[in-house]
C-alpha cells in the first residue's frame, strides 16, 4: 500500500467471477473504501492488516466493511491486532458466512451473543488470543455449528451453561489454556453425546481426586481425546508435577469415600451403644430439664391467665409431724405473708383450709391446682414425708398439664437430704430454691 493515498476497492464489484481474494500483508488501516462489495466472492483473507485501527472506539466508518459481500462463506481476519470485534460488525456479517477465523489477535473480550446472527456458521476459530473466561450463560450457535477452537488463550474454567446449546458441536479445542480442572460441571451431557474430537492438552491440570470424573470419562468415552497420553500433564500437587493425569490411582480416591463411610457407620454404632447407657443414667434429668425449659418459654402467658383463676397465692406444704417446722411455718412464714400490713398474701394450709369430708388426695389436688405457687418447706429429711411426695407429684403433673412450673422450695436446714430432683432443680432454676438462714434477724 502506498501511504498517504486513498485506495478504492470498488473495482471488486465488477469482477463478477471472483471467488477468492487475499488482501493480506498490506497493513490496511485507513484510507480505503468504507465497504467491500461483491456478489461472487466466497473467500476473503484479510490477514496482517490493521482492523484494530479501523474498528477502534468511536469510529463507525468501517463497521460495514464486509456486509455487502453477499456470497461470502469464509472470512479470515487473523493477525489484525484486534482487542475485540465490535458487536455491530458481527451482526452485519453476511448471513451465509460458514467459517470465521480470528486467530493471533489480542482479543480479551468477545461478543458471544452476536454469534446467534450467523445462522450458517460451522467453524469459529479464536485461537491465539487473550480470552480469560467463558460467560456463564447459554450461547446460541446455529444448527450447523460443528467446530470451535479456543486454543492458546487464558481460559481458566469450562462451564455447562456456555455449552448448553452446542448439541451439534463435534470438534472442541481448548488446548494450552489455564484450565486446572474438568469435571461433571464443565461440559453438558448434550454436548458429550455428539462430540467426536476433544483436545484439552497443555493445560496445568490439578491431579487430585476431583479429576476422577474426567479420567473415568476419558477411558469410557467414544470420542477422540487428542494427545491423551502425552498432553495431559499434572501441574499440581507438586508431588505429581510433570506426571501424566492417568497416573492418579483412582482406587485411592475411592478409599476417601470408604473412610467417610467408616466414620459414619462408627458414629452410628457408637450412638446406639451409648444412648441406652445415657438414657439409664441421665434420662430423668433430661426429661425434667426439658419440662422446666418449656415452662419458662410459656411463663408470661401462663402466669397472666392463671392469676385470675387462682383462689390462693400459694399452697404451703410441710411435714406436720415435725414440731420445729410447724412452728416456723405458722409463727414465721404465715405471720409475715398474711399479716404483714404492706402486702397480704392468701395462703392455703392443710389444717385450716382443706374441706372436711373430702379425701386427703382430693384436698391435696385442689390445693395444688387452685394456688399460683406450691411452696415446699423442707427439713433435714427432705421429701421423706408422704404428703410432701404426693404434693411434689401433683406439682409435676401440673407442670406437664399446663406447662407451668409452680414449685418453690424453702430449705430450713443446710444438711437437707439431697435428691435427684433437688440437684436438677439447683442446676436449672436456682431462683426457685430458698435457703432460710439460721438467724434471720441478723440478715440485711
Amino acid at each position: 500500500m502506498i501511504k498517504g493515498l486513498c485506495h478504492s476497492f470498488d473495482f471488486i464489484e465488477n469482477l463478477t467471477s471472483l471467488t477468492f481474494l487475499s488482501l493480506s500483508y498490506n497493513t490496511i488501516g485507513q484510507r480505503i473504501s468504507s465497504e467491500l462489495r461483491s456478489h461472487s466472492l466466497k473467500v476473503l483473507v484479510f490477514r496482517y492488516n490493521r482492523l484494530d485501527m479501523m474498528w477502534e472506539g468511536g469510529t463507525y466508518t468501517y463497521l460495514n466493511l464486509f456486509t455487502n459481500l453477499h456470497q461470502l462463506e469464509i472470512l479470515d481476519i487473523s493477525y489484525n491486532k484486534l482487542q475485540t470485534v465490535p458487536h455491530t460488525v458481527i451482526d452485519n456479517l453476511p448471513r451465509g458466512l460458514k467459517k470465521l477465523y480470528i486467530t493471533f489477535n489480542e482479543i480479551t473480550f468477545f461478543h458471544w451473543k452476536s454469534i446467534s446472527s450467523l445462522v450458517s456458521l460451522t467453524i469459529l476459530d479464536l485461537s491465539q488470543n487473550l480470552l480469560n473466561f467463558l460467560p456463564k450463560e447459554p450461547v446460541y450457535f446455529g444448527s450447523n455449528f460443528t467446530f470451535l477452537s479456543l486454543e492458546s488463550n487464558k481460559i481458566q474454567t469450562l462451564n455447562q451453561a456456555f455449552f448448553s446449546n452446542c448439541s451439534t458441536l463435534k470438534y472442541l479445542i481448548v488446548k494450552n489454556n489455564n484450565i486446572k480442572l474438568i469435571n461433571e460441571n464443565s461440559l453438558p451431557e448434550t454436548l458429550l453425546q455428539n462430540l467426536q474430537y476433544l483436545d484439552v492438552s497443555g493445560n496445568p491440570l490439578q491431579c487430585t481426586c476431583d479429576a476422577h470424573w474426567f479420567i473415568r470419562f476419558s477411558k469410557s468415552a467414544k470420542l477422540l481425546l487428542k494427545h491423551a497420553s502425552t498432553g495431559l500433564v499434572c501441574d499440581l500437587p507438586e508431588s505429581k508435577h510433570g506426571q501424566s493425569l492417568f497416573s492418579i490411582d483412582t482406587q485411592s480416591c475411592q478409599d476417601i469415600y470408604g473412610n467417610l463411610l467408616f466414620v459414619s457407620t462408627a458414629s452410628i454404632v457408637a450412638f446406639f451403644t451409648l444412648f441406652p447407657i445415657l438414657k439409664k443414667l441421665f434420662w430423668w434429668d433430661i426429661w425434667y430439664t426439658t419440662q422446666i425449659l418449656k415452662a419458662a418459654f410459656r411463663k408470661e402467658n401462663t402466669c397472666i391467665k392463671n392469676a385470675y383463676n387462682s383462689e390462693y397465692d400459694a399452697f404451703i406444704v410441710f411435714d406436720t409431724q415435725k414440731y420445729a417446722i410447724v412452728d416456723w411455718v405458722y409463727n414465721e412464714l404465715v405471720s409475715h405473708l398474711e399479716k404483714k400490713e404492706r402486702k397480704h398474701f392468701k395462703l392455703c394450709l392443710e389444717e385450716r383450709d382443706w374441706v372436711a369430708g373430702k379425701s386427703r388426695l382430693e384436698n391435696l389436688c385442689d390445693a395444688v391446682y387452685k394456688s399460683r405457687r406450691t411452696v415446699f418447706v423442707l427439713g433435714t429429711n427432705g421429701f421423706e414425708c408422704g404428703l410432701l411426695r404426693h404434693a411434689f407429684f401433683m406439682a409435676q403433673q401440673r407442670l406437664l398439664d399446663e406447662k407451668m412450673d409452680v414449685a418453690v422450695l424453702v430449705l430450713l436446714d443446710k444438711e437437707v437430704k439431697m435428691s435427684k430432683y433437688l440437684l436438677s432443680r439447683k442446676r436449672v432454676c436456682k431462683k426457685s430454691i430458698l435457703h432460710w438462714p439460721c438467724n434471720p434477724q441478723g440478715q440485711p
